[in-house]
């Protein structure tokens, strides 16, 4: 396999290194279980923008915070308010959302609040 004078050996080792280096972190994104949260916060985050582009109120996406406790995720979403004093979004406008992640993700419970600045 090695034997091959032409850069055939070091073409071989690379490839042998990258996918030794793949499997490597696959293994650690599911041991560590952050895949999962990424996945959660992408979605939310993903979600949100899409809703505050179909209102009229001037709403900006500040933050998303989160605490995952063993199967269970919370996540805070901070929103600045600019000249406007409505309330656009509610968790119901999550439903959907939380239902496909509950589903692909390993939480079981997936709790959205709100923060208004």
């Amino acid at each position: 396999m090695f034997m091959h004078n032409n850069g055939q050996a070091s073409l071989e080792s690379a490839i042998i290194i990258g996918v030794i280096c793949l499997i490597t972190f696959f293994v650690i994104s599911f041991l560590t279980s952050t895949f999962d949260t990424t996945i959660v916060i992408y979605d939310v985050k993903y979600r949100t923008l899409e809703l505050l582009s179909d209102t009229d109120d001037l709403l900006l996406l500040s933050s998303i915070d989160y605490l995952s406790i063993d199967n269970n995720i919370s996540l805070i979403l901070t929103l600045k308010q600019i000249n406007t004093s409505a309330i656009p979004l509610t968790t119901e406008d999550y439903n959907s959302t939380i239902g496909v992640l509950s589903d692909i993700t390993r939480f079981d419970n997936i709790s959205i609040s709100f923060n208004y600045v």
